[in-house]
């Protein structure tokens, strides 16, 4: 057992007990630990990676939590900037939110907007372009360099309830509350939403946006499961959680963000109640995802896919031909181990990221290159581990390469011809 973390034995929601587990991927690294050294990459640690269910409340959550220093602070390589349908759906998600009505704006200029787990600014500065003053918090280091060359004023430190007290006094309390897939990477969830409720306005907003458990098991996805992501969220239990904190929640939808996300959008509870019809038909869609049967086909599924990428692999070398991978997000690591991919089957792998080209992927030590840099021939397959740019890759690789090269996606192992 490493020393660098904490088994779970309670939830993290409702503090129960009463767990038990709903798929164990063994022991693997740490997917956004991108080292410049291959041989620092090879040996990479490997941690837990199990996925329980709280049997009180219906939670999902890892069974185990990596340090969060160990998570954030080394070699963090993931930035918001880099996918342009992830940075077209941050402006949508200002634009969104500048609209609503309980906002009551008359001027942007008035509001102050906060990202918890901002990374580059790139969401801030949609609400800065409108005139908000901004703030960004965020641990990692690489990430908050990129916020400063846009002039996001970001402070590069965890959020808790302490900093929130602390950002009262010194910045006020802020109109807006934002955050992006983040709130299920914190290790004290309770401390941080408490905090998240103390630095907004009685009059404010908080929308934020979560993996959606949900969509995972209706589409088949299971690479989104790794260890920044400790909770599997479903809107049930989350809805009680922040109720039990002081927020009521006036509306949730499902968004396509990050292969399928949560938006919640949260008040101060005296001002509404959660219970209005488009939450109480995502509850009852929710209850009929989430039976036992389909839980059981989702894993099955899960191995079938993991299989048909492999099938395919084997055929173009059988063939002579050369497997390339695109994009290293941090999901490539469990697909790699899904699929049985060995440090020698893919060449190299091509990406968009400036900070992850030099790096290699961890344990099997696969470089990463830019994503012009290969000679790539119809003979060949790339494996798009960022299958969730899908689209976008296709069309990249065809610019690029030309007609007739093979794209597999491991989210579902469907073959693309550019």
């Amino acid at each position: 057992m490493s020393v660098s973390g904490t088994h779970l034995t309670n939830c993290r929601l409702c503090n129960s007990s009463n767990l038990h587990s709903v798929i164990d991927f063994g022991h693997i690294p740490l997917g956004n630990n991108l080292n410049f050294s291959i041989e620092h990459s090879l040996k990479s640690e490997k941690y837990p990676l199990v996925v329980d269910r709280c049997n009180s409340c219906g939670h999902f959550q890892l069974s185990f939590s990596v340090n969060k220093e160990i998570l954030y602070q080394r070699d963090y390589s993931y930035l918001s900037s880099i996918g342009k349908k992830f940075v077209d759906h941050l402006e949508w998600s200002a634009k969104d939110i500048l609209s609503l009505k309980k906002l009551n704006v008359k001027k942007c200029q008035d509001l102050f907007v906060i990202d918890i787990g901002s990374n580059d600014g790139t969401a801030l500065s949609f609400f800065k372009g409108k005139g908000c003053k901004v703030l960004g918090i965020d641990p990692s280091d690489l990430p908050v360099k990129e916020a400063s060359k846009k002039d996001i004023n970001t402070i590069n430190h965890f959020f808790d309830s302490s900093l929130a007290e602390q950002l009262i006094v010194s910045k006020g309390q802020a109109d807006i509350i934002i955050s992006h897939n983040v709130l299920a990477h914190v290790e004290d969830l309770k401390d941080i939403f408490l905090g998240i409720f103390k630095l907004l306005k009685d009059e404010g907003v908080f929308v934020f946006e979560i993996g959606y458990f949900a969509n995972m098991i209706k589409d088949g996805i299971y690479d989104t499961i790794y260890h920044e992501h400790l909770d599997y969220h479903t809107l049930k239990p989350i809805i009680k959680f922040l109720n039990s904190i002081g927020f009521s929640v006036f509306s949730a939808k499902v968004v396509d963000s990050q292969g399928g996300s949560l938006r919640i959008y949260c008040s101060k509870l005296q001002f509404i109640k959660n219970n209005n019809q488009i939450i109480k038909d995502l509850l009852n869609l929710e209850a009929k995802l989430i039976e036992q049967l389909k839980i059981e086909t989702w894993r099955n599924n899960i191995f079938c896919n993991a299989k048909q990428v492999r099938q395919k692999i084997n055929q173009v070398t059988a063939n002579k031909g050369k497997i390339f991978g695109y994009g290293a997000p941090t999901k490539s690591t469990l697909a790699c181990k899904i699929i049985k991919i060995e440090k020698n089957n893919i060449i190299e792998i091509l990406d968009d990221n400036k900070i992850k080209v030099g790096r290699h992927l961890p344990v099997l030590g696969i470089p990463i290159v830019s994503k012009f840099s290969s000679q790539i021939t119809p003979s060949d397959l790339i494996i798009c581990f960022a299958w969730n740019f899908i689209e976008a890759v296709v069309d990249n690789i065809r610019i690029k390469y030309g007609r007739n090269i093979s794209i597999i996606s491991t989210q579902n192992g469907k073959v693309f011809k550019t």
